[in-house]
């Protein structure tokens, strides 16, 4: 486990960093739907990784592994794209995270012990897990808004589970999605009915899933060669 806050370029994974981000509250039929969406994205990706050369460096994937969109971006990617790995991205310590894994949710208890054990199950994939700020204290908005900076700052490019609407303060999905585009990194969005579509620096490109994922996946190695680039210039100072 590593900690640190913000991450400065050399600090960084010498691999390729694809983060993730989705809501939080999923109706069933919207876990299907997206479940469906990542089911075909994460193979095309696959694909496209290992046809430029990159099958052997896959990428990093930051995910807060919050229930919700969260854990089915890790449960789809390491069925469609088994190479990548998992890096756990965390707004407090692991301990105080999971005491409130479902902390404004009702579910019956059944229902909480699955989510728990997918959340267990997720965490214990991860290959690399940092805690951006451990303090005693539960996470709160301010906490979450520094996560989505941090995750940000530390990405190559972003995909995302987003309804669209504007940000209800910092922190969100729609939080995470402004910044990333303010950085004009490749970003992909998947909406509520199961659409795939570009923003960020693939604004306007195609909707067809597999000409997405590599368009996608050149951008996000553009922006690593970028970030390489620039760790070894200032070592180099």
């Amino acid at each position: 486990m590593s900690i640190g806050f913000p991450p400065a370029y050399d600090e960084l994974p010498d691999t390729p960093v694809i983060a993730v981000s989705g809501h939080r509250r999923l109706s069933a039929q919207a876990e299907a739907t997206l479940e469906q969406a990542l089911g075909r994205l994460w193979p095309a990706l696959a694909q496209e990784w290992s046809a430029r050369g990159r099958g052997e460096h896959p990428p990093l994937v930051a995910n807060g592994l919050a229930v919700g969109a969260d854990l089915l971006f890790a449960e789809t990617r390491q069925r469609g794209f088994p190479a990548a790995k998992d890096w756990h991205v965390l707004p407090c310590s692991p301990a105080l995270f999971e005491a409130t894994l479902l902390d404004g949710l009702e579910m019956r208890s059944d229902a909480a012990a699955e989510l728990h054990a997918r959340y267990q199950r997720a965490t214990g994939r991860a290959t690399t897990q940092t805690v951006i700020c451990d303090t005693p204290e539960p996470p709160t908005s301010l906490s979450y808004a520094a996560l989505a900076r941090w995750v940000v700052a530390a990405a190559d490019g972003l995909i995302a589970y987003w309804d669209g609407e504007n940000p209800h303060g910092e922190g969100g999905t729609g939080d995470v999605v402004e910044l990333a585009c303010a950085r004009a990194l490749p970003v992909l969005l998947v909406s509520p009915d199961g659409e795939v579509r570009g923003a960020g620096a693939m604004a306007g490109k195609s909707d067809d899933v597999q000409v997405l994922a590599r368009e996608f996946a050149g951008l996000a190695l553009g922006q690593f060669g970028r970030r390489e680039e620039l760790a070894a210039a200032r070592a180099g100072e």
